[in-house]
Protein backbone atom coordinates (compact mmCIF):
# COMPACT_ATOMS: atom_id res chain seq x y z
CA UNK A 1 0.00 0.00 0.00
CA UNK A 2 2.83 2.38 0.84
CA UNK A 3 4.45 1.71 -2.54
CA UNK A 4 1.15 2.32 -4.34
CA UNK A 5 0.79 5.58 -2.46
CA UNK A 6 4.24 6.72 -3.56
CA UNK A 7 3.47 5.75 -7.16
CA UNK A 8 0.27 7.79 -7.00
CA UNK A 9 2.25 10.78 -5.74
CA UNK A 10 4.76 10.38 -8.57
CA UNK A 11 1.99 10.13 -11.17
CA UNK A 12 0.02 13.06 -9.75
CA UNK A 13 3.01 15.41 -9.51
CA UNK A 14 5.16 14.82 -12.61
CA UNK A 15 6.86 18.20 -12.15
CA UNK A 16 7.54 17.71 -8.45
CA UNK A 17 5.55 18.03 -5.26
CA UNK A 18 6.55 21.65 -4.61
CA UNK A 19 5.26 22.79 -8.00
CA UNK A 20 1.78 21.31 -7.42
CA UNK A 21 -1.12 23.48 -6.32
CA UNK A 22 -2.85 23.08 -2.98
CA UNK A 23 -5.96 21.67 -4.70
CA UNK A 24 -3.87 19.03 -6.50
CA UNK A 25 -2.17 18.01 -3.24
CA UNK A 26 -5.51 17.77 -1.42
CA UNK A 27 -7.07 15.69 -4.21
CA UNK A 28 -4.19 13.21 -4.26
CA UNK A 29 -4.12 12.95 -0.48
CA UNK A 30 -7.86 12.25 -0.42
CA UNK A 31 -7.39 9.44 -2.93
CA UNK A 32 -4.76 7.83 -0.70
CA UNK A 33 -7.06 8.09 2.34
CA UNK A 34 -9.93 6.56 0.35
CA UNK A 35 -7.64 3.74 -0.78
CA UNK A 36 -6.49 2.87 2.74
CA UNK A 37 -10.05 3.15 4.07
CA UNK A 38 -11.39 0.84 1.36
CA UNK A 39 -8.74 -1.82 1.99
CA UNK A 40 -9.39 -1.65 5.74
CA UNK A 41 -13.15 -1.97 5.24
CA UNK A 42 -12.75 -4.95 2.88
CA UNK A 43 -10.42 -6.64 5.39
CA UNK A 44 -12.94 -6.09 8.18
CA UNK A 45 -15.75 -7.60 6.11
CA UNK A 46 -13.58 -10.59 5.17
CA UNK A 47 -12.70 -11.22 8.83
CA UNK A 48 -16.37 -10.91 9.85
CA UNK A 49 -17.55 -13.58 7.41
CA UNK A 50 -14.49 -15.80 7.88
CA UNK A 51 -14.37 -15.91 11.67
CA UNK A 52 -18.01 -15.40 12.64
CA UNK A 53 -18.56 -19.09 13.38
CA UNK A 54 -15.45 -19.54 15.53
CA UNK A 55 -16.58 -17.62 18.60
CA UNK A 56 -17.68 -19.37 21.78
CA UNK A 57 -20.93 -18.24 23.36
CA UNK A 58 -20.62 -17.19 26.99
CA UNK A 59 -23.56 -16.21 29.16
CA UNK A 60 -23.27 -12.58 30.22
CA UNK A 61 -25.16 -13.40 33.42
CA UNK A 62 -22.60 -15.93 34.57
CA UNK A 63 -21.24 -14.21 37.71
CA UNK A 64 -18.86 -17.07 38.43
CA UNK A 65 -17.25 -16.70 35.03
CA UNK A 66 -16.80 -12.94 35.52
CA UNK A 67 -15.29 -13.56 38.97
CA UNK A 68 -12.83 -16.09 37.56
CA UNK A 69 -11.74 -13.59 34.90
CA UNK A 70 -11.07 -10.92 37.51
CA UNK A 71 -9.21 -13.36 39.75
CA UNK A 72 -7.12 -14.54 36.82
CA UNK A 73 -6.29 -10.95 35.87
CA UNK A 74 -5.20 -10.15 39.44
CA UNK A 75 -3.10 -13.32 39.48
CA UNK A 76 -1.17 -12.48 36.32
CA UNK A 77 -0.60 -8.91 37.50
CA UNK A 78 1.60 -10.42 40.21
CA UNK A 79 4.00 -11.81 37.61
CA UNK A 80 7.02 -9.44 37.34
CA UNK A 81 7.67 -10.82 33.85
CA UNK A 82 4.29 -9.51 32.66
CA UNK A 83 5.19 -5.92 33.57
CA UNK A 84 8.67 -6.28 32.13
CA UNK A 85 7.23 -7.54 28.86
CA UNK A 86 4.72 -4.69 28.89
CA UNK A 87 7.69 -2.30 29.10
CA UNK A 88 9.40 -4.15 26.24
CA UNK A 89 6.32 -3.80 24.03
CA UNK A 90 5.88 -0.16 25.09
CA UNK A 91 9.47 0.72 24.17
CA UNK A 92 9.43 -1.31 20.95
CA UNK A 93 6.15 0.25 19.83
CA UNK A 94 7.51 3.72 20.64
CA UNK A 95 10.33 2.93 18.22
CA UNK A 96 7.81 1.76 15.65
CA UNK A 97 5.77 4.96 15.89
CA UNK A 98 8.97 7.01 15.56
CA UNK A 99 9.39 5.73 12.00
CA UNK A 100 6.59 8.11 11.01
CA UNK A 101 8.72 10.98 12.31
CA UNK A 102 11.71 10.07 10.13
CA UNK A 103 9.97 11.37 7.02
CA UNK A 104 9.53 14.82 8.58
CA UNK A 105 13.14 14.70 9.77
CA UNK A 106 14.24 13.95 6.19
CA UNK A 107 12.35 17.03 4.97
CA UNK A 108 13.63 19.39 7.67
CA UNK A 109 17.20 18.13 8.05
CA UNK A 110 18.09 16.81 4.59
CA UNK A 111 15.90 19.00 2.39
CA UNK A 112 13.87 16.09 1.00
CA UNK A 113 10.56 16.94 -0.60
CA UNK A 114 7.41 15.07 0.43
CA UNK A 115 7.71 12.47 -2.34
CA UNK A 116 11.38 11.72 -1.61
CA UNK A 117 10.61 11.38 2.10
CA UNK A 118 7.72 9.01 1.35
CA UNK A 119 10.02 6.89 -0.85
CA UNK A 120 12.55 6.69 1.98
CA UNK A 121 10.01 5.43 4.51
CA UNK A 122 8.59 3.02 1.92
CA UNK A 123 12.08 1.58 1.56
CA UNK A 124 12.01 0.91 5.28
CA UNK A 125 8.55 -0.63 5.05
CA UNK A 126 9.81 -3.22 2.56
CA UNK A 127 12.13 -4.51 5.30
CA UNK A 128 9.13 -5.54 7.43
CA UNK A 129 8.39 -8.99 5.93
CA UNK A 130 12.05 -9.93 5.47
CA UNK A 131 13.03 -8.86 8.97
CA UNK A 132 10.02 -10.56 10.56
CA UNK A 133 10.73 -13.89 8.82
CA UNK A 134 14.45 -13.95 9.55
CA UNK A 135 13.96 -12.78 13.14
CA UNK A 136 11.47 -15.59 13.72
CA UNK A 137 13.82 -18.19 12.24
CA UNK A 138 16.77 -16.98 14.33
CA UNK A 139 14.62 -16.83 17.47
CA UNK A 140 13.57 -20.46 16.92
CA UNK A 141 17.22 -21.54 16.84
CA UNK A 142 18.49 -19.30 19.66
CA UNK A 143 16.20 -17.37 22.01
CA UNK A 144 13.72 -14.52 21.38
CA UNK A 145 15.27 -12.40 24.15
CA UNK A 146 18.59 -12.40 22.28
CA UNK A 147 16.81 -10.90 19.27
CA UNK A 148 15.13 -8.32 21.51
CA UNK A 149 18.40 -7.28 23.16
CA UNK A 150 20.23 -6.99 19.84
CA UNK A 151 17.38 -5.00 18.31
CA UNK A 152 17.21 -2.54 21.21
CA UNK A 153 20.98 -2.01 20.96
CA UNK A 154 20.62 -1.21 17.24
CA UNK A 155 17.69 1.13 17.91
CA UNK A 156 19.63 2.86 20.69
CA UNK A 157 22.69 3.39 18.46
CA UNK A 158 20.64 4.70 15.53
CA UNK A 159 18.65 7.09 17.73
CA UNK A 160 21.75 8.25 19.60
CA UNK A 161 23.40 9.24 16.33
CA UNK A 162 20.40 11.34 15.27
CA UNK A 163 20.19 12.89 18.73
CA UNK A 164 23.85 13.95 18.91
CA UNK A 165 25.20 14.68 15.44
CA UNK A 166 24.15 17.66 13.32
CA UNK A 167 22.81 16.44 9.95
CA UNK A 168 24.58 17.42 6.73
CA UNK A 169 22.22 17.61 3.79
CA UNK A 170 24.82 16.33 1.32
CA UNK A 171 25.34 13.10 3.30
CA UNK A 172 21.97 11.54 2.56
CA UNK A 173 23.45 8.04 2.64
CA UNK A 174 23.83 8.39 6.42
CA UNK A 175 20.10 9.02 6.75
CA UNK A 176 19.29 6.06 4.49
CA UNK A 177 21.53 3.72 6.51
CA UNK A 178 19.97 5.01 9.73
CA UNK A 179 16.45 4.39 8.42
CA UNK A 180 17.42 0.85 7.40
CA UNK A 181 18.93 0.12 10.83
CA UNK A 182 15.97 1.65 12.68
CA UNK A 183 13.38 -0.22 10.62
CA UNK A 184 15.29 -3.51 10.90
CA UNK A 185 15.50 -3.14 14.69
CA UNK A 186 11.86 -2.13 15.11
CA UNK A 187 10.43 -4.83 12.86
CA UNK A 188 12.59 -7.48 14.54
CA UNK A 189 11.25 -6.34 17.93
CA UNK A 190 7.66 -6.49 16.72
CA UNK A 191 8.23 -9.94 15.24
CA UNK A 192 9.28 -11.66 18.46
CA UNK A 193 8.27 -9.60 21.49
CA UNK A 194 5.33 -11.90 22.26
CA UNK A 195 7.39 -15.04 21.62
CA UNK A 196 8.94 -14.94 25.10
CA UNK A 197 5.64 -16.12 26.65
CA UNK A 198 6.72 -19.73 26.22
CA UNK A 199 9.90 -19.14 28.18
CA UNK A 200 8.58 -18.02 31.57
CA UNK A 201 5.91 -20.71 31.82
CA UNK A 202 2.79 -18.61 32.09
CA UNK A 203 -0.29 -20.85 32.54
CA UNK A 204 -1.88 -21.38 29.13
CA UNK A 205 -5.34 -20.36 30.38
CA UNK A 206 -3.90 -16.99 31.41
CA UNK A 207 -2.28 -16.16 28.08
CA UNK A 208 -5.23 -14.17 26.69
CA UNK A 209 -5.53 -12.00 29.80
CA UNK A 210 -1.75 -11.48 29.87
CA UNK A 211 -1.67 -10.37 26.23
CA UNK A 212 -4.56 -8.01 26.88
CA UNK A 213 -2.84 -6.43 29.88
CA UNK A 214 0.48 -6.12 28.05
CA UNK A 215 -1.24 -4.60 25.02
CA UNK A 216 -3.06 -2.07 27.22
CA UNK A 217 0.31 -0.75 28.37
CA UNK A 218 2.40 -1.57 25.32
CA UNK A 219 0.35 0.24 22.69
CA UNK A 220 0.06 3.54 24.58
CA UNK A 221 2.57 5.10 22.13
CA UNK A 222 -0.34 5.44 19.69
CA UNK A 223 -1.48 8.23 22.01
CA UNK A 224 1.67 10.12 22.88
CA UNK A 225 4.48 9.65 20.31
CA UNK A 226 3.28 11.85 17.45
CA UNK A 227 1.79 14.36 19.89
CA UNK A 228 5.14 14.63 21.68
CA UNK A 229 6.99 14.98 18.37
CA UNK A 230 4.71 17.79 17.23
CA UNK A 231 4.95 19.55 20.58
CA UNK A 232 8.75 19.40 20.59
CA UNK A 233 9.06 20.70 17.05
CA UNK A 234 6.63 23.55 17.74
CA UNK A 235 8.44 24.49 20.95
CA UNK A 236 11.97 24.01 19.59
CA UNK A 237 11.82 24.69 15.83
CA UNK A 238 14.41 23.25 13.48
CA UNK A 239 16.92 20.51 14.23
CA UNK A 240 16.78 21.07 17.99
CA UNK A 241 13.22 19.74 18.23
CA UNK A 242 14.12 16.64 16.21
CA UNK A 243 17.20 15.95 18.32
CA UNK A 244 15.16 16.21 21.51
CA UNK A 245 12.68 13.72 20.06
CA UNK A 246 15.43 11.23 19.21
CA UNK A 247 16.95 11.77 22.66
CA UNK A 248 13.63 10.66 24.13
CA UNK A 249 13.66 7.65 21.82
CA UNK A 250 17.12 6.77 23.20
CA UNK A 251 15.62 6.70 26.70
CA UNK A 252 12.88 4.29 25.59
CA UNK A 253 15.39 2.07 23.77
CA UNK A 254 17.54 1.94 26.93
CA UNK A 255 14.55 1.08 29.14
CA UNK A 256 13.55 -1.65 26.69
CA UNK A 257 17.10 -3.02 26.72
CA UNK A 258 17.23 -3.13 30.54
CA UNK A 259 13.79 -4.79 30.65
CA UNK A 260 14.98 -7.49 28.25
CA UNK A 261 18.08 -8.16 30.36
CA UNK A 262 15.87 -8.56 33.46
CA UNK A 263 13.52 -10.85 31.52
CA UNK A 264 16.50 -12.95 30.51
CA UNK A 265 17.52 -13.25 34.18
CA UNK A 266 13.98 -14.32 35.15
CA UNK A 267 14.00 -16.92 32.37
CA UNK A 268 17.36 -18.31 33.54
CA UNK A 269 16.08 -18.56 37.13
CA UNK A 270 12.99 -20.45 35.98
CA UNK A 271 15.11 -22.78 33.84
CA UNK A 272 17.46 -23.47 36.77
CA UNK A 273 14.51 -24.21 39.07
CA UNK A 274 13.05 -26.70 36.59
CA UNK A 275 16.27 -28.64 36.13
Amino acid sequence: LASLGVLLFDYSFPHGYDSATLIEKQTTFKLIIYGYTTVTAITGIAVWFTLQNTSTKISSSNDKHLKSIIENLIRIMRFPAIWLQALVVLCAYTGYKSIDHLSLYAVDAYNFDAIEAAKLITLGAWLRPLTAIFSGIIADHTHPIKILITSFVLLLCASLYLAIFTPQSELTWILIVNVVITCTAVFALRAVYFAVFNHYHLPIHSTGSAVGLISLVGFLPDIYVLYAAGKLIDTYPGIDGHQLFFSGLCVFAFIGLVSCIKLKAINQNIYSALR
